[in-house]
């Protein structure tokens, strides 16, 4: 008998481990996935903490020895296991400061100005790249004026922006993609507390990170086919590109250059231009890094119509924490984005399918806008539902369970449609309500 999972004591626990199961429902534990391999000592800390004995697939990860879990467990049939890769060089713990910022705003009273400063960003981000594609000098206090309004509307309610982002304009990707990925990066600058200030600054940053770009050539950045060792050389020369441009602008600080200069850095030194690891990145240099792979992952682009789901690409980042990217950066972004952004289109255990609305503390049981009944028959009025929910008693009740991320498209719905009817309802009923209170 070929034995594939196995208990284990959490003392027991070695680096390379792939953890499938829990002592314990995943739900109540901050581990954002079900199954995933241990990187060190962090990870193993952490599930000490939460758990006794954990389940190990024996097929997917490091072995335990048959001292750490007993001699009755039968180990034919079981697969040679490489050895998991040297610790990767570590950045410093992050300071994070969850409670620097007051508690959201109601999501319907935030949504409708988020859409005007959203045009606003996106006007700004189009006339940032082309005034450098021409040589004109950088408009700075137009840039940060946008981005200010954006970093406020994030503060007041960090869903109401990530839902909009759902708006995608295919037609222009470099623009669409810088805005996206500010967003983005503000969002989980918040969410970690960082001041106004550095938020500005991330903004910018993240902003002109592929300002470089527009000096190469469009059938270089939409080819197809796998590039060349040439190629790919010119296509990361867009980060060089970039430095040299806004070198000749005074107003942009040392400290955005930085975030241009090192967001296809890696946390392992496999990036480029330079090769730095950990701490050698700046640590806005690191946020502005992972949201732009990120958003490159779930967005369709000119050269290629693969994409993962927001799902996928959450899984992607968390496989490679420590690795890519800094662990503890990737899980306060999961934390802040959702493992299920707002927009994301998902199927429900129960058969419906809904609209995620907005994350919570449970990750894998947001808020969402049910709009398909079990049998397959849409809604004439969306039902919005909490997925989980927790009584007085500490007792967590769960309406369904997400089980799989969708794409719109694919089942015939128009996404856009479906967000401003919601919109409209929402501030309708809001308007009501102001209404009610005045005449009171």
């Amino acid at each position: 008998m070929r034995i594939e999972q196995v208990q284990i004591d959490v003392q027991n626990l070695k680096k390379g481990m792939y953890v499938c199961g829990l002592d314990r429902p995943w739900i109540t534990t901050p581990f954002p996935f079900q199954g995933f391999v241990v990187r060190g000592p962090r990870d193993i800390e952490e599930l000490k903490a939460h758990c006794q004995f954990v389940y190990v697939d024996v097929n997917r990860g490091v072995a335990p020895s048959t001292e750490d879990f007993g001699p009755k467990v039968n180990w034919g049939g079981r697969k040679k296991v490489t050895q998991a890769a040297p610790e990767p060089v570590r950045a410093k713990r992050i300071e994070v400061r969850h409670d620097y910022y007051k508690a959201p705003k109601a999501f319907n009273r935030e949504i409708r100005r988020a859409h005007v400063v959203h045009q606003e960003l996106t006007r700004a981000v189009a006339a940032v790249i082309d005034d450098l594609r021409v040589g004109r000098a950088l408009d700075v206090m137009a840039a940060r004026t946008a981005a200010s309004k954006m970093i406020q509307s994030v503060i007041r309610n960090p869903n109401a922006f990530v839902w909009l982002l759902k708006l995608r304009d295919k037609d222009k990707y470099s623009y669409a993609h810088s805005v996206r990925s500010t967003v983005l990066a503000i969002v989980l600058g918040r969410h970690i507390g960082l001041n106004e200030k550095s938020l500005e600054d991330l903004a910018l940053g993240t902003m002109l990170c592929d300002i470089g770009k527009a000096k190469l050539t469009k059938g270089l950045l939409e080819k197809r086919d796998p590039l060349t060792e040439e190629e790919r050389a010119k296509v990361e020369s867009h980060v060089a590109i970039a430095v040299r441009m806004l070198e000749g602008q005074k107003a942009i600080p040392e400290r955005v250059r930085r975030i241009v200069e090192t967001h296809h850095e890696r946390y392992d030194g496999s990036g480029y231009p330079r090769g730095l690891q950990g701490d050698q990145i700046p640590l806005l240099g690191r946020i502005a890094g992972l949201v732009d792979a990120y958003d490159a992952m779930i967005s369709v682009k000119p050269y290629t119509d693969k994409l993962m789901t927001p799902t996928e690409a959450t899984e992607y980042l968390y496989e490679r924490r420590d690795v890519l990217f800094q662990g503890q950066l990737v899980q306060e972004f999961i934390r802040a984005v959702g493992i299920y952004p707002a927009g994301t289109l998902v199927r429900l255990s129960n058969g419906e399918m809904a609209m995620v609305l907005s994350n919570t503390e449970h990750r894998l049981y947001p808020k969402a806008l049910v709009l398909v009944a079990s049998d397959g028959e849409a809604l004439a009025e969306p039902r919005p539902v909490d997925l989980c929910t927790t009584d007085r008693k500490g007792n967590v009740n769960t309406y369904a369970s997400i089980e799989a991320a969708l794409v719109p498209e694919d089942y015939g719905l128009d996404v856009r449609k479906i967000m401003e009817q919601y919109e409209e309802q929402q501030w309708s009923l809001d308007k009501i309500k102001r209404l009610l209170r005045g005449a009171a």
